[in-house]
């Protein structure tokens, strides 16, 4: 979950209960939660929604998907909706994440013990 400047949240939901199912697939969303209570879904078909990173003047979100050993990139639209730009970057297991000054994404990868730093092409940029 990550709550924005203008005090939205949004909140992974994987698509189920923990352990996960051997067939697990592509079934997680966001939901969005506006600063009175309304919630909505703005994303599906992710595949084990992790961390999240929304950039600084609101208008991007990536979300980390573990099973999809990528990240989504979203516009968030006026309303908090999102409109998926994409996919990028490859690595083992990204989790947490966030955005740095330039646009790049910093991506905890555990399975490959690494910091991982990507533009937003899915060019290593660097790795610690």
């Amino acid at each position: 979950m990550i709550i924005d400047g203008l005090g939205r949240a949004y909140v992974g939901d994987l698509g189920f209960d923990m352990p996960p199912p051997p067939d697990r697939g592509a079934c997680g969303r966001i939901i969005l939660v506006m600063p009175d209570g309304a919630a909505r879904v703005v994303a599906e078909g992710l595949r084990f929604p992790n961390g999240i990173a929304v950039s600084a003047d609101h208008r991007r979100l990536v979300v980390a998907e573990m099973d999809g050993a990528c990240l989504a990139d979203y516009d968030i639209e006026p309303n908090g909706d999102l409109k998926l730009r994409g996919r990028f970057g490859s690595m083992k297991s990204p989790d947490g994440i966030c955005l740095d000054q330039e646009g790049a994404v910093w991506v905890a990868a555990f399975e490959e013990d690494a910091f991982i730093r990507l533009d937003r092409s899915g060019r290593e940029l660097q790795a610690h």
